[in-house]
């Protein structure tokens, strides 16, 4: 079921398997860095809402250059992972643009600290729904 749409994503709920999937755009190109910061609020906020347990972000269009890599981990590191410990998240999953390589499927899933969910990385959106929907 789709809950949001935006020039530069698209919000997705599988109620079932309460799963949010954020998947973003070729349009993405033309953000700004506040309108990055506010699409990642904004899917944050549903996910909270929702309750969601697995997060999907889908970056195979995705076209925004990060420019302060550093200073965005530490907003999401503030602002962002507290919205998903509080939502009760379990499990996100990023799939990765074409000509990025995926880690190993073995690889195990991690939290980074001051997270309680652990995030993983996906060649393919079929592999990161498949390990998101599984029994854990």
């Amino acid at each position: 079921m789709e809950v949001s749409r935006h020039p530069f994503y698209v919000f997705d709920l599988d109620e079932h398997a309460s799963l949010m999937s954020f998947v973003w755009t070729e349009k993405s190109v033309a953000m700004t860095v506040d309108d990055y910061k506010d699409a990642i609020r904004e899917y944050a906020r549903l996910v909270l809402e929702h309750r969601a347990r697995c997060a999907l972000v889908d970056l195979r269009k995705f076209r925004y250059r990060v420019e302060d890599a550093d200073v965005l981990r530490s907003w999401w590191a503030d602002e962002i992972a507290p919205l998903y410990n509080q939502a009760g998240l379990e499990k996100f999953a990023f799939v990765l643009p074409e000509g990025e390589q995926a880690p190993p499927d073995e690889t195990p899933a991690k939290a980074e600290a001051g997270e309680k969910f652990v995030t993983k990385q996906f060649g393919s959106k079929q592999a990161a729904i498949s390990w998101l929907t599984a029994d854990s």
